[in-house]
């Protein structure tokens, strides 16, 4: 890692004036990056209220075969959000946003994997 870390600082260093700019960006790439992989992967504790919370609201309409079948309206994990925060309003679930996240990454771990 330490190699790694010293290459990248002497092509960093031979960028010149150029070379706070583009570690910004670099930086903001990285950060962006985890941020969404965080979101999306949730922990387990989240994932298992998540469950709970789709057992205990949304099969009373329909069962998970929904999320598997072969023509999915769901195609990216921003629609998956959106799809759970539309239903919410609908049935008029009082669900905070932490507990929407919980749902959505419930639903992509178990079915979606987006």
């Amino acid at each position: 890692m330490d190699s790694a870390v010293n290459r990248f600082s002497h092509r960093l260093a031979a960028c010149g004036n150029a070379a706070p700019r583009l570690a910004t960006t670099l930086l903001a790439a990285v950060l962006l990056c985890t941020a969404g992989a965080a979101r999306a992967a949730g922990s387990g504790q989240d994932r298992m209220r998540g469950r709970e919370l789709y057992q205990n609201q949304c099969t009373a309409c329909h069962e998970s075969v929904v999320h598997v079948r072969e023509r999915r309206t769901v195609h990216s994990l921003n629609q998956l959000y959106e799809r759970v925060e539309h239903w919410r309003t609908v049935t008029n679930t009082a669900w905070s946003k932490e507990e929407v996240e919980a749902v959505v990454n419930y639903l992509n771990t178990r079915y979606y994997k987006f």
